[in-house]
C-alpha cells in the first residue's frame, strides 16, 4: 500500500500563523510607539508645558491629561493630581476647584470634554499653544461650585473602623492593618477593605476595596464622624467581576439610625456615582452585601465635603 502524504490545511495555517504573528508583533510595537512619541511634542516643548503648569497649579486643582493612551503629562506631572481617563463626568471633578486640560491637538478637539466643564459652569481663563510637530494645549477652567473635602475614604483609610458580621451570626472588628488595607480574619487575601487602583469601567479608578461576604453577612465601615453636609461617591465591579460575578451587591450607606443611601449594583460594567446629604457630625456607616458573593471584586469611594468657603 502506497501511503501519500497529505497536507492538513488547519493544522498547516495554525503552525505558520503564530511565528508570522510574533514577527509582526515585534515589528509594529516600536513602529507604533515611536509614532506615538511624534504625535506628542518634542522635550523641548513638553519642558515649556510642565513649566506653565506648574506656575499655575495651585491646591485643590487637578490636571486632565487627553489622550489617554499618551505618557507625556504623568511622566513630566505625575507627582501632581492628575488624571488620563477615557472618560470623566461632571461628578468627577465635584471637588476640585480648578481643572487644567492638556490636550494634544488642542482642547476645542474634544467635545465631550468641553461640554461638561460648561456644565460645571466653568469659564476658560487661559489658554496656551505650544507649536510643534502637533501642539498641546494647557487650558484652565474655574469651577464654579466647589465642594470641601473633610474626609476621603481611601485617601483616610486608617481612620476608619471595619466589622464583619459574618453568616453564622459571628462579629468580628478588622483591626489588622497591613499594606494599605484592614485585613478581616477570615479569608484575609481577599476580605479586607484598602486602598486599589482598578480598571472599573475601562479606566483606572482610585478606590477602596470591599468584596462583599457570603450570603447573609455584612461588611460594615464605620466612618468618622466629622462636620460634613454631604457623601459623594461611586462604586462597581471590576471590569473582569462585571462580566463574571455571581450576584449583584447592594450598597448603604447609614448616618445614625437613618439610612440615607441605599442602591443594588447589578453584575454590569461601570461606575456609578451617588451622592447622599447626611446631618452633620453623626456616625456613618457604609455597608456591602450580597446573596452570593463568587467573583464579588467590588470597588467604591465615598468623600465627605461641605460647601468651600
Amino acid at each position: 500500500m502506497v501511503v501519500i502524504p497529505t497536507f492538513d490545511y488547519k493544522v498547516g495555517m495554525s503552525r505558520t500563523a503564530l511565528p508570522l504573528f510574533v514577527l509582526v508583533t515585534l515589528v509594529a510595537s516600536p513602529l507604533l510607539s515611536t509614532w506615538r512619541t511624534s504625535q506628542v511634542a518634542s522635550p523641548a516643548a513638553l519642558d515649556a508645558v510642565e513649566v506653565s503648569v506648574r506656575r499655575a497649579f495651585r491646591d485643590g486643582d487637578l490636571v486632565l491629561a487627553e489622550p489617554h493612551y499618551l505618557g507625556y503629562a504623568r511622566m513630566r506631572l505625575g507627582d501632581l493630581p492628575l488624571w488620563e481617563p477615557r472618560h470623566v463626568v461632571a461628578d468627577d471633578l465635584a471637588t476640585f476647584r480648578r481643572v487644567h486640560v492638556l490636550s494634544f491637538a488642542g482642547w476645542e478637539k474634544f467635545p465631550e470634554l468641553l461640554r461638561l466643564l460648561r456644565l460645571r459652569q466653568g469659564r476658560s481663563l487661559e489658554g496656551r499653544r505650544k507649536p510643534f510637530q502637533h501642539s498641546i494645549t494647557h487650558t484652565t477652567f474655574d469651577l464654579a461650585t466647589p465642594e470641601r473635602v473633610v474626609f476621603d475614604l481611601r485617601r483616610d483609610i486608617e481612620q476608619v473602623r471595619v466589622v464583619s458580621r459574618y453568616p453564622d451570626g459571628t462579629e468580628a472588628v478588622c483591626d489588622r492593618f497591613d499594606r494599605d488595607r484592614w485585613l478581616c480574619p477570615r479569608d484575609f487575601t481577599w476580605s479586607y477593605v484598602g486602598r486599589e487602583t482598578l480598571d472599573i469601567d475601562h479606566q483606572p479608578r482610585e478606590c477602596v476595596w470591599m468584596h462583599p461576604l457570603a450570603r447573609g453577612g455584612v461588611l460594615r465601615v464605620e466612618l468618622p464622624a466629622v462636620a460634613a453636609s454631604n457623601v459623594l461617591g461611586g462604586f462597581g465591579f471590576t471590569r473582569d467581576a462585571s462580566r463574571r460575578a455571581s450576584a449583584p451587591v447592594h450598597v448603604r450607606l447609614v448616618a445614625g439610625d437613618e439610612e440615607v443611601f441605599a442602591s443594588t449594583h447589578p453584575v454590569v460594567l461601570g461606575w456609578r456615582h451617588f451622592q447622599a446629604n447626611v446631618p452633620t457630625s453623626v456616625p456613618l456607616f457604609l455597608e456591602v452585601t450580597t446573596t452570593h458573593n463568587g467573583a464579588s471584586h467590588f470597588c467604591l469611594n465615598a468623600v465627605l465635603t461641605e460647601p468651600a468657603p
